[in-house]
């Protein structure tokens, strides 16, 4: 292969942009001019952007009009640290200072260019992106320093042809994987709120304080402000527990101790083995796991619910999670930046259907058994994402080293 490698600067004309003053109006009312921001991003082929500017605001300001048929992507943005995004704009348009976009040159392809920057997208982060900025961005020359192969047009265009019908199959296939994910996702729920129904008279609503012994340390809350802070936290010791990790039900994740003198003076707070921990923060709150590990110290914003022995743990938890029990936490949350619910609300108001201890293990049992079921399904599915990704890799790699040479229904298209 004896490809040109072109410097991306030399690829075709490059445009940059800029934010005109919000505080003209004239610039934004009744605009009609596309304003293109790292927000408009997602698609691989743009149909219009989110803001529009006014003719006023291209004389006005620092924008200039893009021609048509560019590829544009973003160069200042948080998304920056994960991915590179780029796409095709078939119509006239602005940018924002976030963005950069490239109009080809006649003997480069449009597409070559879009589908050069993902294949490279790794190196290019890798080598273009800027350290110790507050927001992730790249360094712009050296991206357009960045060196893609150019073959012949005819060239880029017979290999991009090939190269969109291969990832269109492939995209097709990942997109039925990610519905079927989204089946085993509802079966999960399903499950749940089977095991939880009430089937016969033998069912009770109980109060929360009526699925402990009774004694009001049965439900505590975490410790308040001074109590305990970032100064107190330790290396080892006894564990802390987190809304973190009561969402991620994981109480391993990020851990943080206290020393056993702060231990005793939060005792009221403790948490062992088996209790049910709840958070009465979040969006919304109610997010519930069973606690398990060493004893350990819960934090603020976490309600911790022990059960009496007539109650399982687990079926106790799984009942809080419900469609009937969440709609009763949504009704008691406060709040509008952070939405909370109080202790006192919680006791007063959620109520459970509770079946006797022998059914509350069968229902139990038989939800974990399904949920195993359909793991093992999610497993498979999600290593046939993952495969797919590697896969749609390849498939780059091949078109942009020249060895993409199938046809489009040819059994050896790669």
């Amino acid at each position: 292969m004896s490809w040109e490698q072109r410097p991306l600067k030399d690829v075709g004309q490059w445009y940059g942009g800029g934010t005109p003053s919000k505080s003209r109006p004239e610039f934004w009312d009744n605009g009609s001019i596309p304003w293109l921001s790292p927000k408009d991003m997602g698609p691989a082929v743009l149909v219009n952007t989110k803001d529009h500017i006014t003719p006023a605001a291209v004389t006005g300001s620092v924008v200039r009009p893009v021609p048509a048929n560019s590829v544009a992507l973003v160069v200042r943005s948080g998304i920056l640290e994960r991915t590179l995004p780029v796409a095709m704009v078939p119509f006239e348009t602005t940018l924002n200072q976030d963005m950069k976009a490239i109009s080809p040159n006649d003997d480069v392809d449009a597409r070559w260019i879009a589908w050069g920057l993902r294949a490279f997208e790794s190196q290019l982060l890798r080598t273009t992106r800027k350290a110790g900025t507050t927001v992730a961005s790249i360094e712009v020359p050296r991206l357009r320093a960045f060196k893609l192969p150019i073959p012949s047009l005819s060239e880029q265009r017979r290999i991009v042809e090939i190269l969109e019908d291969h990832l269109s199959r492939l995209d097709a296939a990942r997109d039925q994987l990610e519905q079927i994910r989204g089946r085993l996702a509802a079966l999960r729920q399903a499950s749940q709120e089977i095991a939880v129904a009430p089937s016969d008279e033998s069912w009770r609503q109980l109060s929360v304080d009526h699925i402990t012994d009774g004694d009001r340390t049965g439900i505590v809350i975490g410790p308040f402000g001074s109590n305990l802070t970032t100064r107190d936290y330790r290396a080892e010791g006894t564990p802390l527990v987190f809304v973190r990790n009561v969402r991620a039900r994981d109480f391993a994740l990020e851990p943080k101790f206290i020393d056993p003198n702060k231990a005793a003076e939060l005792s009221s707070h403790r948490v062992v083995e088996g209790d049910v921990v709840i958070t009465k923060m979040g969006d919304p709150p109610g997010d519930t796991a069973v606690y398990r590990g060493k004893p350990a110290v819960i934090t603020a914003d976490i309600i911790r619910l022990r059960p009496s022995l007539e109650h399982d743990p687990d079926f106790v938890a799984l009942a809080l999670s419900a469609s009937s029990v969440r709609r009763q936490m949504l009704s008691i949350t406060s709040g509008v930046a952070q939405k909370k619910v109080s202790l006192g609300r919680f006791r007063s108001t959620v109520s459970l259907s509770i079946p006797p201890l022998a059914v509350q293990r069968q229902r139990m049992e038989t939800h974990r058994a399904t949920c195993a079921a359909i793991d093992r399904m999610d497993a498979v599915v999600a290593s046939s994402i993952d495969r797919s990704r590697a896969l749609r890799g390849a498939i780059l790699a091949a078109a942009f080293s020249g060895k993409l040479s199938g046809s489009r229904t040819g059994p050896e298209a790669i």
